[in-house]
Formats: structure tokens, sequence, C-alpha cells
């Protein structure tokens, strides 16, 4: 019903917004609704497969040119995530360790156990990582249709022309098998990552298992909206109302430095402004990939870079804290 109503209003990514917002609601007024168990597993999946069919070797060679700009962009994530931090502490009074974990836009799962680690409160990272989610998927994807961006590199039409039953259970359950295998090595967001990898791979060999059917990236779509809806918690909302307050505005932060970011990046290497934006948007693989492929913005770009700063982030994000809780110490010392 949310994603016919986002339709019908004609809001852009209506099949993860609608269902999202749907859901948000739901939890606000306590009616007790639950998202389908594995529902966001199975919508990883399903839109993981759904661009891996992008990725055919005339793509790849497109984006590989790109590469060196991938590492420098996941890095400013962290700096833009530790300036939102800074903002955060300002305005709730959390501690350093909940607010960096709270703003870097790494994985949610990875951050909450990293907060956790650190001794941060791992109810505030993880209710700051599902309001930043939500207001990413809300803001982007209108701010990027209104401002009419035009498609860009990568954002054709999957080649493959006809669907197959055999062929799409033989697809689904290969990458069902390497997301089993990915989860048991502990690998991050096995149920993205892995079909990602694995139709890309198959898609740039030159097999093709199937076209996907009617309603298949709207079914994945909808299936994340409701996960991520269901992260909504009201009684946290009502606890602490100022934390919430200082979420959106680092998160707000967060957004216009990366924004800004992004347009400089775009200038210097020749990408429209909103394939660049989406691909340094402080979102999820999964989303923001999902809001290329709708936009016709890029979608190989913008899942590759996703990609790699995820790999960055989860790298980099333990140092990065540990080092500014070094300097900030010594800046500490001096001052007494």
């Amino acid at each position: 019903m949310g994603g016919l109503a986002a339709q019908s209003m004609r809001i852009p990514l209506p099949w993860m917004v609608g269902p999202m917002m749907a859901m948000a609601l739901a939890r606000l007024f306590e009616l007790g609704v639950n998202p389908p168990k594995g529902g966001r597993q199975a919508g990883q999946l399903m839109i993981a497969v759904a661009i891996g069919l992008f990725f055919t070797p005339q793509v790849l060679s497109d984006v590989a040119h790109l590469v060196p700009w991938m590492l420098p962009t996941g890095l400013l994530s962290i700096l833009a995530g530790y300036i939102s931090a800074r903002v955060l502490m300002r305005l709730t009074g959390a501690d350093m360790a909940t607010a960096f974990f709270a703003c870097v836009p790494g994985g949610a799962a990875e951050m909450v156990i990293l907060g956790r680690r650190y001794g941060g409160d791992a109810e505030f990272v993880a209710m700051s990582q599902s309001l930043r989610m939500m207001l990413v998927v809300l803001v982007i994807p209108l701010s990027l249709t209104w401002a009419g961006e035009p498609v860009s590199v990568g954002a054709g039409s999957v080649g493959h022309a006809h669907v197959s039953i055999l062929g799409l259970a033989a697809l689904l359950g290969v990458n069902v098998a390497m997301s089993l295998l990915f989860r048991a090595l502990s690998a991050p967001t096995p149920w993205m990552l892995a079909p990602l990898i694995c139709t890309a791979a198959l898609t740039a060999s030159g097999v093709q298992f199937s076209a996907l059917p009617p309603g298949f990236s709207p079914m994945g779509q909808a299936l994340i909206g409701c996960a991520i809806g269901s992260q909504f918690n009201r009684s946290f909302l009502m606890r602490a109302p100022r934390l919430v307050a200082g979420i959106l505005a680092s998160t707000f932060v967060t957004l216009v430095l990366i924004a800004l970011t992004a347009l400089l990046i775009a200038w210097a290497i020749g990408l429209p402004a909103g394939t660049m934006i989406l691909a340094m948007a402080p979102g999820g693989i999964a989303e923001m990939s999902v809001t290329a492929k709708v936009l016709g913005l890029g979608v190989p770009v913008v899942t590759a870079f996703h990609v790699f700063r995820l790999v960055v982030l989860l790298m980099s994000t333990s140092p990065a804290f540990r080092m500014g809780l070094y300097f900030s110490e010594r800046v500490r010392r001096q001052q007494e």
C-alpha cells in the first residue's frame, strides 16, 4: 500500500520510500507490524542481482579509469563523519565513540559493533544510522529529480532480453550459495556483496542465465524499505528528542559536506553531478544503487564507488577513531 501510494504521488523511488514510510508510521503509532523475517537479506540479494546485470565488459572498461578516485572519496567520507560527529557532540553531549560511529556512513551493523567495542551507546549508534539512512533515501532522490540530472555512464538497459525460469532459478541459487559462503566467512553485508560480485563477474564474463521478471526489483526495494522503516523506534524518539534533533542536524552536515565534495570531483573528472553525488552519498550500497537505477544515473559507477567505500571504511574507521582520540588527548593536555 505504501509503494502504491508513493507511486500515485510520483515520489521518486516509490517502492522503497513508500514501504519505508508506511512501516515508520506504523511503528510511530505502535501498530505492532514487523517486516518479513529475512526480508532485508532477500531484498538485498534481489537488488544485488539486478545491479550486477549492468556490469557488462564495456561498462567495466568505462568504470575502470575511475578507480584512482575511489580511495580518496572513501577517506573523505570518514572525514565528513568526523566533522559531523563533532557537531553531534556539541548538540547532544554524546561521547566521542558514540558520536563518531553514529556519523560515519559505513555499514550500520558494523558501526554498531565498533561503537560498542569502544564503549559507545549501541542503541544511539543504531538509531542514528537508521535515521541517516531514512533521511538520505528521502532527500537525495527528490533533490536529484527536481534538479533534472541527465543520464550518465552505464545507465543503459541490461542486455539479456528474455526471462528463463530455469535460468533465473540457477542464477538465484548460485547467488544464495555465495551469500551463505560470505556469511560463513563473516564478510560485511554478505547478502549484498556476494550476489553483487557474483552476478557482476558472470555478466562481465558473458554468462547470461536470464533477464529479471517484471516486479523483481520493486519487490526487492519494498523489502529493504520495510526493513529500514522498522528501525524507527518510538520509545527512543519520545525519550530523547534532543538526541534525535542532533542526529538530524549532524546528518544534514554530512549531506552538505559530501554533496559539495561530490560536485568538485564531478567537475574534475567530467562526470554528471548527480552520478557523483549518489556515488558519495552517505547511504547503503543497495539504496544508492537502486536510486541510480531508477533515475538513470550511472548504476555501475555508483555501485563501484559504494563497494570500494565500504571496504575503505571497514579497514580505516577503527584506526581513524584511535588516531582522533590520540590527537584529542594531546590537545586536551596542552590546554591544561
